[in-house]
């Protein structure tokens, strides 16, 4: 059995705080495509701006990923309003040996509250105890100043990597946020930074 099979038939619903992690909807469409059109959000990837049917094909096509069991990705709600105000999950799995790479994205209005930090942690923890990952890799753009959540939710940043190799399948934690310390202890989450754009360009 692989990490691809181990994606459940039902899309998982995580909690982060008080915000809630569910599946992307149709009807999320204008809350993505308004924070994705923002340049301070695009900036630094490598995706163009999005039209709201490119961003309505965008659903259906994660929708039919996870279907497949290809990939997963949850679309993160105020506990309010019930707004889209980011999205994340798992943009590719590399199946011999348990590992999968995220993406992450917020509505700049939501910057700077940890919200992201809490959502990634609470994926991270999925997919380790329910998809049987040993490692969680982003990629990032090293120009981005504001790629904090991955380090802070136990990824490391540039210059920070494993201080040695690790056995195959032997989990052990580094550089963990405080505040999911107890959650993630024992785990091993291993930087893989690019310098250009945060999306996938080869597999190493």
């Amino acid at each position: 059995m692989t990490v691809l099979d181990l994606l459940p038939d039902d899309f998982p619903r995580l909690a982060a705080g008080d915000y809630v992690l569910r599946e992307i909807l149709p009807s999320d469409a204008p809350d993505w495509h308004a924070y994705l059109s923002d340049q301070r959000v695009y900036e630094y990837t490598s995706t163009p701006i999005l039209s709201l049917p490119d961003v309505e094909g965008l659903i259906g096509m994660f929708s039919d990923g996870f279907r497949k069991k290809r990939q997963i990705r949850w679309a993160l709600i105020t506990p309010d309003s019930g707004r889209m105000i980011g999205d994340l999950g798992y943009n590719d799995f590399w199946t011999r040996d348990c590992r999968a790479e995220i993406g992450y994205g917020l509505a700049p209005d939501y910057w700077r509250r940890g919200l992201m930090t809490r959502a990634l942690a609470s994926i991270i923890d999925y997919g380790f105890e329910h998809l049987a990952l040993n490692k969680v890799q982003a990629g990032v753009n090293v120009n981005n100043d504001r790629f904090r959540p991955a380090p802070q939710a136990g990824i490391p940043a540039r210059g920070h990597p494993p201080r040695a190799p690790q056995p195959p399948r032997r989990l052990r934690r580094h550089a963990l946020l405080r505040a999911v310390e107890a959650r993630m202890a024992d785990r091993v989450l291993a930087p893989h930074v690019r310098g250009v754009n945060h999306h996938k360009d080869t597999k190493p």
